[in-house]
């Protein structure tokens, strides 16, 4: 333009209109082969410019993340509510936080906080996980350890139970009442109790008892009381 010449020769059309539009040769080809295939003197029309609008997401600060945390565990430790996320959202609403974003925008801030939705855990975690807990594990490890290398025989013990109407899980079924049903009620339930090591069990040793009597030698449900009853 500055020379006065010809960037693109007048003969090569297509690179004229990508030269003067900004868009690829292969889209230039193919509107111009649209337009082959339509009736003479169809009209083209512009397509509409897309307006992107802000989307409306939730914006909290840190404040506003310690609110959001405390509420989910107000949830579990105060009300004793699962905390669902329309729940949450609300009661998050309630207490002051300016949220302007959908609920789909609040679960991205949850998951942002390091919430996932999984499995219930139980408390045995944080049981276990107790220092004074954590000490007698180690403790006991060590003496089993050294015991071992002592060449003493281990003894181990553990606990079961099956209830008085017992069934097997899986029979043959024609879906008749004639076949074997599995009862509403379960019964009893039996207490074991057992030992033993590397040379078998412990001769006389095993327990079994019911669940739940008020009186005998061996009552209520397995316990420490039981157990060392059992022991001695």
């Amino acid at each position: 333009k500055d020379t006065g010449e010809l960037t693109v020769p007048l003969n090569n059309l297509f690179e004229r209109v990508v030269k003067a539009t900004g868009v690829c040769l292969s889209t230039v080809q193919r509107v111009v082969k649209e337009n082959a295939s339509k009736p003479a003197g169809t009209k083209f029309t512009s397509p509409r410019k897309t307006i992107n609008k802000p989307s409306q997401k939730s914006s909290v600060d840190q404040f506003d993340e310690e609110i959001i945390r405390s509420v989910l565990y107000k949830f579990v430790h105060i009300h004793k509510r699962r905390p669902t996320m329309q729940a949450v959202y609300q009661a998050v609403i309630n207490d002051g936080v300016a949220l302007r974003g959908k609920l789909t925008s609040f679960k991205k801030i949850v998951h942002k906080l390091g919430f996932r939705w999984r499995k219930t855990e139980d408390n045995r975690k944080l049981l276990i996980e107790k220092t004074d807990i954590r000490a007698k594990r180690t403790e006991y490890l060590r003496k089993l350890k050294s015991y071992k290398e002592q060449g003493r025989n281990i003894i181990y013990s553990d606990e079961t139970y099956i209830h008085s109407s017992h069934t097997v899980p899986k029979s043959w079924d024609d879906g008749t009442d004639n076949c074997l049903k599995s009862p509403v009620v379960k019964g009893k339930r039996l207490i074991i109790l057992h030992c033993g090591g590397r040379k078998g069990f412990v001769p006389n040793a095993a327990l079994l008892f019911k669940s739940g009597l008020k009186r005998g030698d061996y009552h209520d449900d397995m316990n420490h009381q039981n157990y060392k009853k059992w022991v001695q």
